[in-house]
């Protein structure tokens, strides 16, 4: 209980939602399953890709290439499994691409979308009034301060093993 299905992130460029997507990959917030994906992918790529994260049990009957029945399919193979789809610079995707995820989300219950973008993403939504209409958040990051952007630097360095800000200066 408590799950938005849809979920929409808005944000410039280096405001950190590819950095949040790494970050939901690494942890798994509470799901079974997660996949992501980077703006490329066509509906029978990114069904290849849901069912590559299913065990090997579930993976082996049922599935077929229609992606119009994908949706019941996963739901079944799915259980009472979580799986979260995460969309990175998906105001890029096709149009065709959020008309499938709009009826995949329909009919396959405890999947979960979360959608990362620039500005337009918003409108590519709302441009789909079926799928504008199932999204239960959406969210928008505002630009950095610059105050913000060196303690931003700051913690990456660390992040990522370093101990002080070289290269970069103050």
């Amino acid at each position: 209980g408590g799950w938005d299905r849809i979920i929409v992130i808005t944000a410039p460029i280096g405001s950190g939602k590819t950095s949040f997507m790494n970050y939901l990959i690494k942890n798994k917030p509470n799901v079974d399953y997660l996949v992501s994906f980077d703006a490329y992918e066509q509906p029978e790529e990114a069904i290849k890709r849901i069912i590559d994260v299913l065990p090997i049990h579930k993976r082996i009957f049922g599935f077929s290439s229609d992606r119009t029945s994908f949706g019941e399919v996963l739901h079944k193979k799915l259980g009472d499994k979580k799986m979260m789809l995460v969309f990175d610079e998906a105001q890029d995707y096709d149009d065709g691409l959020f008309k499938w995820l709009r009826i995949l989300n329909d009919r396959a219950d405890n999947l979960f979308m979360l959608f990362l973008g620039l500005g337009g993403l918003e409108d590519k939504i709302n441009a789909e009034s079926s799928f504008r209409d199932r999204k239960a958040k959406s969210i928008k990051f505002n630009a950095f301060k610059i105050n913000e952007i060196s303690e931003i630097v700051r913690k990456r360095i660390f992040w990522s093993g370093g101990t002080d800000i070289r290269p970069f200066t103050e």
